[in-house]
């Protein structure tokens, strides 16, 4: 299996398995996935990577490095992340960050400018955001990008905003079923997280 078809079934592995495991709690054998010591008896079973199980290894480590600053300015700003969040369209976002006031940006991070130049889809994500903006390193001019989108330069340890981006309301069922998928794909990877630490679950 490749590379990329082994990161997508990884992605999508991870994305699933805890709803089946609830769906399924009684047809596990010796209902081992009900006791606390679930993460310790199935996680070597069912995650055949090395990786952490939050990280799908798409990412560039340059554009690591770009995320961890934006992230580290969102939170400053009280904002909740998400990265590599599926949207309705079938497109990801490279991050999609919550408000306090339920309010929804997503930052598309671009380390080239041979990145930015071939991603022709990026007006797309408007119709998933409140506000769109694009995310870069000082390597790379940003006069290349659009001004109708925010733009936030990191250096990986924090970011700073150098333009606001436009405010596009989006409409309240879109901003319901957003809101959900928000709460589900972060409740998912929490608990991804905890049972790769070893913790207790359900």
């Amino acid at each position: 299996m490749n590379a990329a078809l082994t990161s997508i079934w990884r992605s999508r592995f991870f994305e699933f398995l805890p709803t089946w495991l609830l769906r399924n709690k009684s047809r596990c054998r010796g209902d081992c996935l009900c006791r606390a010591g679930m993460a310790k008896s199935i996680m070597p079973l069912v995650s055949p990577f090395t990786t952490h199980p939050l990280v799908d290894g798409r990412q560039s480590d340059r554009a690591m490095l770009v995320r961890r600053g934006v992230q580290r300015l969102l939170t400053e700003m009280r904002f909740a992340t998400l990265p590599e969040l599926s949207l309705a369209s079938g497109r990801r976002a490279d991050i999609i960050a919550m408000s306090p006031s339920g309010e929804f940006w997503i930052v598309e991070i671009k380390t080239s400018i041979a990145d930015f130049r071939v991603d022709r889809k990026w007006p797309d994500y408007r119709r998933h955001c409140d506000r769109l903006f694009f995310a870069t390193h000082a390597g790379v001019p940003a006069d290349i990008f659009p001004e109708e989108c925010g733009l936030i330069l990191s250096d990986g340890f924090g970011a700073h905003m150098l333009r606001e981006a436009p405010e596009h309301r989006l409409a309240g069922a879109t901003r319901k079923a957003l809101t959900l998928k928000f709460a589900h794909a972060a409740a998912s990877r929490l608990l991804m997280a905890e049972w790769a630490a070893g913790g207790e679950a359900i």
